[in-house]
């Protein structure tokens, strides 16, 4: 695990999912900077983590539009799994010799970005309300630190 995902597991959903955008566009710099190297090697291994890292980001991304009620869930993770069979072409390609490195990275750039602003914002009010509920984050958070219904009005009455 990542020292910034052991840091933003407490976050609210929303910030935790942004804090992991950040995190994968980090990924994409590190493989351009392999790139810039001709380092075949880092390169592999840093597509590899990223990869990885989307998974865990998208599996976490879609647990809480199913928690927020987002109509459009399926439709998104539809979404997430056509990006990762086109990462998984990609990848498969550049182990075969070719050089698809810079045009993978430029692809994903211009999908996370235009992801992140369009389908991302989607389903924003939807986390912000969960955020916001009895059921939501704060109280999910402080119930698992201190136990009980901490958050609840009545609690403590």
């Amino acid at each position: 695990m990542h020292r910034l995902d052991k840091v933003t597991d407490e976050l609210p959903p929303a910030e935790r999912l942004a804090a992991q955008h950040q995190r994968i566009v980090d990924y994409v710099r590190s493989a351009e900077l392999a790139m810039d190297r001709y380092d075949r090697g880092a390169v592999e291994q840093v597509l590899g983590e990223l990869m990885a890292y989307a998974d865990r980001h998208f599996e976490l991304e879609e647990h809480f539009m199913a928690q927020a009620g987002y109509p459009m869930a399926e439709a998104h993770t539809q979404v997430h799994r056509h990006f990762r069979r086109e990462l998984d072409d990609y990848l498969q390609r550049w182990r075969q010799g070719e050089n698809v490195g810079k045009k993978l990275l430029h692809d994903v750039q211009i999908w996370l970005h235009q992801h992140i602003e369009q389908d991302d914002r989607d389903y924003l009010p939807y986390l912000e309300r969960l955020e916001r509920t009895e059921s939501g984050w704060f109280n999910r958070t402080v119930g698992r630190l201190f136990g009980g219904n901490h958050g609840s009005p009545t609690a403590g009455s």
